[in-house]
Order: structure tokens, then sequence, then C-alpha cells
């Protein structure tokens, strides 16, 4: 993708997960080369793994359209993920929240595809918020029983949903950290200080993923420029 991003658009905003792509003029479009991540280097390992499980063949054709579209399969953990990467360090919306209400409602449970996903998320550590999703689910969109990946945690879920009202999408609505625009890094420190005790292994791993990401970053801009 790499190549064919500075083929067509060059660009040295790179992330990660994704590239700025300036094909249109005042549309802000990414292309992501990696679906999500998670700031445990171990654990995003293993869900990078899962990622790879699914390949084009698991991919919708919607030929009238012009694009393809994920599996449900694929998108019953990908989303949960997405959502908690933002919960957790940018902030989400009820809106994010309510997609991933029709995609769980999208598919018929079976005992084995449960006890797939369970497994799943033991490994990556999301057993926690994936409980904490289903209950607010279950509170604000109904989301049936047989529709949840796993039990519900109406503990969790509430500190969980206390937390969506108050940072809103991206954080827009958050007012409890006024420095938060000026040094990024003290905005992580004090975000994740009361986020600790419930994700300990994102929020800790957090000093060493802005440090690894700004080396991967440097790393990957030059290469950039040496291909130009």
């Amino acid at each position: 993708m790499c190549d064919y991003v500075q083929s067509t658009h060059p660009t040295e905003d790179v992330a990660y997960h994704r590239f700025h792509y300036d094909l249109f003029k005042g549309t802000e479009v990414e292309l992501h080369h990696r679906p999500t991540l998670m700031r445990n280097l171990f654990d995003n390992r293993k869900l990078e793994r899962w990622f790879n499980l699914f390949g084009p063949d698991s991919f919708r054709y919607l030929e009238d359209k012009g694009f393809a579209i994920p599996s449900v399969e694929f998108n019953r953990i990908f989303i949960l993920t997405y959502i908690y990467r933002h919960f957790l360090f940018e902030g989400v919306g009820l809106r994010q929240v309510m997609d991933y209400r029709f995609v769980l409602s999208a598919m018929d449970n079976g005992q084995l595809i449960i006890d797939n996903y369970s497994k799943t998320l033991k490994e990556l550590r999301l057993e926690r918020f994936a409980g904490a999703m289903m209950w607010v689910l279950h509170e604000l969109f109904g989301l049936v029983d047989e529709k949840m990946l796993c039990p519900m945690n109406e503990k969790e879920g509430r500190f969980v949903l206390s937390e969506i009202m108050q940072t809103g999408n991206f954080g827009q609505g958050d007012t409890r950290y006024k420095y938060k625009h000026w040094f990024k890094l003290r905005h992580h420190i004090a975000h994740g200080s009361h986020l600790l005790l419930h994700y300990p292994s994102e929020v800790i791993w957090t000093p060493i993923w802005l440090i690894y990401h700004k080396v991967w970053k440097w790393n990957k801009k030059r290469k950039i420029r040496l291909i130009r």
C-alpha cells in the first residue's frame, strides 16, 4: 500500500496503521494498511495474527457499489477493538456504539461461535471491556442476550457509559484536562490515571508505545524520502 500511496498522492503523513491520502480536495481520506492496533506490543502482535486469519476471500464484494466490506465475523472483534482504542485514548461517541449494535445483530450465534469469540477476547485482554459494552448495548439500544459476544458486566458497563457521556466523539466534550491540546504525553498520563485500575495493560504500555511509534514514523518517513 505504501508504494501505491506514494506513486499516486505522495505523503509523509503516516502512522502505524494508516496513511492520509490526499485524493479529494477538502475531504479527508485515510487508507488503513492495518485495521487498528493495541498499545501493548505483545497484545498487538496477537491482534495482527487474528487479523491475518481473514484473507481476501472473507470480504464481500459489492460490485454495483465498487468496493468490498469485511465479514461480520471479522467486524465483531475489529469494531470492538476500534471502540476500545478510542475509549481509552481519544474518546468515543454513542454513534460508534450504536453502529456496533447493528454488527452484533447481523449474525446468529452458535455455541462454537461464542466459544471461539470468548477465547479471542481472553487472548486480547478484552473480556472486561466486552462485558461492559454488552451491558451498554443492552441498556441503551436493546441488544438481546442471544446476540452478545459474552455475558454483560453491569458494574464496568456503568463506568464505561459514564466515560462515554463525558468524553463524546474524539473527546470533544471532555473538559477535564485543560492542557490536552498542548502536551500529548501529559494528557495521556492524566487521562490514563483513572483508567489504570480498569485497563492496566494498555495504560501502562502507553509511554512505551508513544516512543516506539515516534521511532517507527521517523524510519517510515526516511524510507519514503529515499523512494522519492
